[in-house]
């Protein structure tokens, strides 16, 4: 079959306008200038409508990459054109002869169309027209408004001589985008009259044919449209968003075509955004298919013309519209493979499957088939599997070259090859560009389905996407691994924490080096990591400085070099303040100070005691932590007063202003008695010597004493004056004395300072301190002034004293 390279379906590009009139700006243009999406840049491909009527001429705006206005520095890569901007306004913008369509050749072309922000107060929409009207560029409807620039008159009726199709465009099919429903019952507002119709629609029909039309006078004062391949728009088309809409035109016969419409298929990117090699921009839309019957046309060659064209009544919106691709301008092709080199280069793009460990290649290639012109100024937005591939190489001949991604983790992405690669223009039918990345299928634990979107190239005069790929990767056989010893840990506060476990393989044998346990504390998600040994045991280390008081969540997962991996065990730790007691484990006597010390991160302490385990706590003391992470020194006075006499055994602890509890320290204190039982006198019945002597007593002397409430003891006694009992004189040179069992020196008592006789440790059993007649108190006499069968008598005092402890 012959192909007419020079047939073109919406061959837009730049409009050849002689008389561009000023374009009003106003917020809603300025804010659908700078979304504007990308799109190509068209010369001299169409011409303004000259129709009798023409209130607004329509207007062609250059726009850079960024959606600037163009400068000397920054030339315009895009074109954006304004069908119309305001109220009663009739335009039209038409293909040059150059760049007719061709009924009998089947063609595809891609548009962004903007239609304001007034949502339902928008009007009135516009409308794709291919024509062969005899007047050519002068085509256009004789009403404005409903007409859209393109349909009949809806005042006149059906029938001859006074009929509907007379304002239209003749020789014409037209595609309606209709932002305004017109169902009043007066002329000019009754297109519309049809329950079935939404406030915005899409429908086709044959403007210059009767059937188009049904008479409606009998309800109302018009005609209304019949709405072929109607599409009900999903909400308002006037919404500040830019609507990509795709035509799809098929040759069937030499007499019958058929087109296929369909609106809002890609999602709508602004032109200074970025491309990203994740994001799929297509989505469902909405879409409707009429048969064309080529013979309303009524054109011998099939050469007819094609445009836009527009017209509002009191309601307007700003009417824009942006071109992806002209049909005959750039016949240009995209393809994405994927292909497993594993499996003998076998192409898996089409729901094949793929396993781990298989070497792959995700490939795109742009092929220029045949043109008007050459294809230039491209820029390739390369797509690719984006997860479980570790890539290693890229192929980009007569772009970057070939070479090699960093051999590290899973995922190494070629983004920066990906996006905004620069592209040598293509010209010669059948010049391609190729562009390659090879890498390895990683493992999965499941069968995953893998979808890449499509990718684009974008040119100056064409934008070409290419097709999406889909396949799985198949699950990889699992090695089920589990692990053994894990518990709950309590440590102290300024302690590393040891996380330990076994590991263990339903495979049983020993671990391969680089069998890796990680732990997480909490949420963090940066792990600590240790080697698993070859019998799988493990040890990792938190260090204290990631550790304050409280309670921790940990979680340990091992994973080994093939993949395989544990489930998350999750455990707790426990950070307990430290209290360290000087005395701890010891035996104290009351009364007693504690000296201790506490660590600790918290704003307060607060220290108890309980006797044994299950008493009822007692505060001690509550300190403002003033140095929290430092160990604080304590000294507090034990008050012993409320405790019985006997031994306590208490339990010490401290707990910090978030109710953390410290380790427990104990201590014995012995709270008992200090006293001195004895007889009520002592005895000396002995003759007078005859020379100075040391008198012994009539007998033994004992005295008892409770010594429970001392830790080390003493025992003194001081003795006042012998008196005689007739006439209360003293003696000046008899005297008391205390002598030692072993009976070698007797000392005197001084009746104001205690003379120590005896020493020793507290017990709580009674201490019997006896003297033999000749040891103990004893008198040492003068017997020279002693008066013969006088009474001497006198008084000792006995005082036991509580060594301090230290």
């Amino acid at each position: 079959m012959k192909i007419n390279n020079k047939l073109t379906l919406l061959t837009f590009g730049l409009f050849f306008l002689v008389n561009v009139t000023s374009i009003k700006a106003d917020a809603d243009y300025d804010s659908a200038k700078l979304s504007a999406p990308r799109a190509i840049l068209m010369t001299n491909l169409f011409q303004t409508g000259t129709g009798a009527g023409v209130t607004s001429t329509s207007g062609m705006v250059g726009l850079t990459d960024t959606n600037k206005d163009p400068n000397s520095t920054n030339k315009a890569t895009k074109t954006m054109v304004k069908i119309t901007d305001d109220k009663k306004q009739k335009a039209a913008i038409w293909s040059t002869d150059e760049n007719s369509f061709d009924i009998n050749t089947s063609s595809k072309a891609s548009m962004w169309i903007y239609f304001g922000s007034k949502t339902n107060t928008a009007g009135d929409g516009m409308a794709l027209v291919f024509q062969n009207d005899a007047k050519g560029n002068a085509a256009i409807a004789t009403k404005a408004g409903e007409t859209l620039g393109v349909w009949g008159d809806d005042s006149v009726g059906t029938g001859s001589p006074n009929y509907t199709t007379r304002g239209a465009i003749q020789n014409s099919w037209a595609l309606e985008f209709d932002t305004h429903l017109n169902n009043g019952n007066s002329s000019g507002n009754g297109f519309d009259v049809d329950p079935s119709l939404t406030a915005n629609h899409i429908a086709s029909g044959y403007p210059a044919v009767e059937a188009t039309y049904t008479d409606n006078h009998t309800i109302s004062s018009s005609v209304k449209l019949n709405h072929l391949g109607l599409i009900n728009y999903n909400g308002y088309l006037s919404n500040r968003a830019w609507h990509h809409v795709t035509i799809d035109y098929k040759s069937v016969s030499a007499s019958a075509g058929s087109m296929t419409y369909t609106i809002d298929d890609k999602k709508p990117i602004s032109g200074t955004d970025n491309l990203d090699p994740t994001e799929d921009t297509s989505q469902t839309g909405q879409t409707a298919s009429v048969p064309i019957d080529k013979s309303k046309f009524n054109s011998t060659t099939g050469k007819i013309r094609w445009g836009f064209t527009g017209s509002t009544g009191d309601s307007f919106e700003n009417n824009l519209v942006m071109f992806e691709t002209v049909p005959g301008l750039v016949n240009a092709t995209a393809v994405q493979t994927m292909t497993d080199i594993t499996q003998n280069n076998k192409d898996v793009s089409a729901n094949g499957e793929v396993k781990a460990g298989d070497k792959v290649k995700f490939t795109t290639k742009a092929t220029y088939n045949s043109g008007k012109q050459t294809w230039t100024d491209i820029v390739g937005h390369f797509k690719y599997p984006t997860h479980n591939i570790k890539w290693t190489d890229y192929e980009m001949p007569d772009i970057i070259g070939t070479g090699k991604f960093p051999d590290s983790a899973v995922g190494d992405d070629p983004s920066t090859l990906a996006s905004g690669t620069p592209i040598p223009d293509l010209s010669t039918p059948g010049e391609s560009v190729e562009v390659s990345f090879i890498g390895e299928v990683m493992p999965v634990e499941v069968d995953t389905p893998v979808t890449v979107s499509a990718g684009q190239f974008i040119g100056s005069n064409a934008m070409i996407d290419s097709n999406p790929v889909s396949y799985t990767i198949k699950a990889s056989p699992k090695t089920a691994l589990t692990i053994d010893g894990l518990k709950d840990i309590d440590i102290n506060y300024g302690t590393d924490a040891t996380i330990s476990g076994t590991v263990k393989s339903s495979l049983g044998g020993t671990f391969a080096k680089g069998t890796t346990a990680s732990v997480t504390l909490n949420e963090d998600t940066t792990p600590i990591k240790g080697d698993v040994a070859t019998d799988g045991t493990f040890n990792v280390t938190i260090p204290k400085d990631k550790l304050t008081t409280g309670e921790y969540t940990y979680n340990v997962q091992v994973t080994d070099p093939d993949g395989n991996t544990t489930q998350k065990y999750t455990q707790k730790i426990n950070i307990k303040p430290v209290l360290t007691l000087n005395d701890n484990k010891g035996t104290v006597v009351a009364p007693y100070t504690l000296i201790f010390q506490v660590a600790d991160n918290s704003a307060a302490l607060t220290t108890y005691y309980k006797e044994g385990s299950t008493g009822t706590p007692v505060e001690l003391e509550k300190y403002t932590n003033t140095k929290p992470g430092s160990t604080q020194d304590h000294s507090v006075a034990l008050d012993t007063t409320k405790f019985a006499i006997g031994t306590h055994e208490l339990t010490i602890y401290s707990v910090d202003s978030e109710g953390n509890i410290s380790n427990n320290q104990t201590i014995s204190v012995v709270v008992g008695l200090l006293s001195i039982s004895s007889d009520d006198s002592i005895n000396f019945n002995n003759k007078i010597p005859a020379k100075r002597s040391i008198l012994n007593r009539d007998s033994s002397y004992m005295l008892k004493l409770e010594t429970s409430a001392a830790k080390n003891w003493t025992l003194s006694v001081t003795a006042g004056p012998l008196t005689a009992t007739s006439d209360k004189s003293t003696l000046k040179h008899s005297t008391i004395g205390f002598r030692n069992s072993n009976q070698e020196n007797t000392l005197p008592l001084s009746p104001t300072y205690g003379t120590i006789v005896a020493t020793g440790v507290g017990q709580a059993t009674t201490v019997e301190k006896s003297w033999s007649a000749d040891s103990g108190i004893v008198l040492d006499v003068e017997p020279s002034e002693i008066k013969v069968a006088e009474t001497y008598s006198s008084e000792l005092d006995w005082t036991l004293t509580n060594v301090p402890n230290n």
